[in-house]
């Protein structure tokens, strides 16, 4: 059995218009990073220094992202500048964001468990199926898939009962 890579834990914030990157188990490393797709490979990259291993952008899970309470808007800040304003207004809050964001969260979460199932049930009808005599191009009319994927779906059905 092949040994599954570390995997690595990191935090990140929004910081201006960066994005800094805290490292839960290791608060000497830190980074930062512009857009949140770049946070993996900067992350490996701050940790293959700090620990002289390579580390893949892969083995970098991102399990917080903190927004903060406030964005700024440049564009704003240059009008207000603009017209003399010396007093800089409240940017908005990102309430609206993170509330939107969790939601977002929760229901692909839950995509991900409803998917699992219907795959686990799908093998279980085409294991079943052919244990009882159904041909694949029934089992695969049946599950509305070719029959070419009702008999890998079999197959993966007499493998997990394997194990």
């Amino acid at each position: 059995m092949r040994k599954q890579p570390k995997k690595y834990r990191v935090e990140v914030t929004r910081a201006g218009r960066w994005w800094a990157i805290h490292f839960p188990e290791d608060d000497r490393i830190h980074s930062q990073a512009r857009r949140l797709d770049q946070v993996p490979a900067m992350a490996a990259d701050a940790l293959s220094l700090s620990y002289d291993r390579s580390v893949s952008p892969d083995q970098v899970e991102i399990v917080a992202i903190h927004l903060g309470g406030s964005i700024s808007s440049r564009k704003a800040t240059r009008n207000e500048a603009k017209r003399g304003r010396g007093k800089r207004e409240k940017a908005p809050s990102l309430k609206a964001v993170v509330d939107a964001l969790d939601e977002y969260i929760a229901a692909r979460r839950l995509r991900r468990e409803v998917t699992e199932r219907a795959s686990r049930a799908m093998r279980r009808v085409a294991g079943e199926g052919v244990e009882h005599g159904l041909t694949v191009r029934d089992i695969g009319h049946l599950l509305d898939v070719t029959y070419q994927r009702a008999a890998v779906l079999a197959r993966e059905a007499r493998a997990h009962e394997d194990d």
